[in-house]
């Protein structure tokens, strides 16, 4: 890697990494997972590194350099916890999730430097039940599979045969509160299944030239349109029916997924502190899917002499 090179580079990692040109992986990672921890309210009792019960495993990174300015980060983390409800009817439950992230930076003589991140986020919280007054057994599955990717390009713009400057963009994502709740009253009523998202895009936009910073940001109620801050599912989406085999029994069903897709243009700053942010025809672009996809879950509740059954 030639010297230009590592000096690009040392302009991308003050970018990313806001300031600091040491790559200390094991760092940025433990942030990721304290930021998911604090947005996930209602396990946040879970979401903690140092309760040992709750143990988080980070696989060794995966860092590659390659001729021609090639960077690629990997990391991923799993993190499980089995948990109980000692009350009358006891409750246990299974909660995990996993998360990959990856970055890549590539570089070519005509289209600058190019950065793309992305980040896959799943898993889900089994919880068998039993209620002995009314005979009801049964188990609820919910699974759940975030995935966030961006590519950015950091365009070389020259100012003078003497200096280039670098005007890089850095999008964030910032949630602030994921709630999924979860309501049956009994087996005879569909399962009501109900999302909210609260949070926003922050992209900052940096002048390496000037040596100044500047941020923009987007709140998710804006870019979804609609879709917030409640979505319910169709209700073609929930079906109950009757299965034969097991004689008076109720079987609800779910399945079903919603995604977000947002296309457009990063403001960009070309000129100075006195002018104001604006996009261009020639700006980068971005785009980024936010989707949620719920796996199918059956419930099946007969008479207590008959049993259970859980597909």
């Amino acid at each position: 890697m030639t010297e230009g090179q590592n000096n690009t580079l040392d302009v991308l990692l003050q970018d990313v990494f806001e300031d600091d040109k040491t790559l200390d992986l094991n760092d940025e990672i433990r942030k990721w997972v304290a930021a998911y921890c604090k947005a996930e309210g209602k396990y946040n009792s879970f979401y903690r590194e140092e309760d040992k019960q709750f143990p988080i495993r980070f696989d060794k990174p995966i860092v590659e350099v390659k001729e021609g300015f090639v960077l690629k980060i990997e990391q991923s983390w799993t993190m499980s916890r089995i948990c109980k409800n000692d009350t009358l009817t006891p409750v246990e439950s299974n909660l995990s999730y996993q998360r990959t992230a990856s970055t890549k930076y590539s570089t070519n003589t005509t289209q600058g430097i190019k950065k793309t991140d992305s980040i896959k986020f799943s898993g889900g919280i089994k919880v068998p039940f039993e209620k002995d007054s009314t005979g009801m057994n049964g188990e609820v599955t919910i699974t759940n599979e975030f995935n966030f990717s961006e590519s950015t390009t950091f365009e070389q713009t020259r100012i003078s045969k003497f200096s280039e400057r670098y005007t890089s963009i850095t999008p964030e994502y910032h949630m602030s509160e994921v709630k999924y709740s979860l309501a049956m009253v009994n087996a005879n009523i569909p399962l009501k299944l109900t999302i909210q998202l609260k949070g926003f895009f922050e992209f900052y936009v940096r002048d390496s030239f000037f040596g100044q910073r500047y941020s923009v940001r987007a709140d998710i109620g804006e870019l979804l349109t609609g879709r917030y801050p409640d979505y319910t599912p169709p209700e073609e989406l929930i079906k109950i029916g009757s299965d034969a085999e097991y004689g008076n029994s109720d079987i609800l069903q779910f399945k079903g997924s919603q995604n977000y897709h947002l296309n457009g243009a990063i403001f960009s700053y070309f000129e100075n502190s006195d002018n104001p942010l604006r996009a261009g025809s020639n700006d980068p672009k971005f785009s980024f899917q936010l989707g949620s996809t719920f796996q199918e879950t059956k419930l099946v509740k007969v008479y207590p002499e008959q049993g259970f059954h859980v597909e």
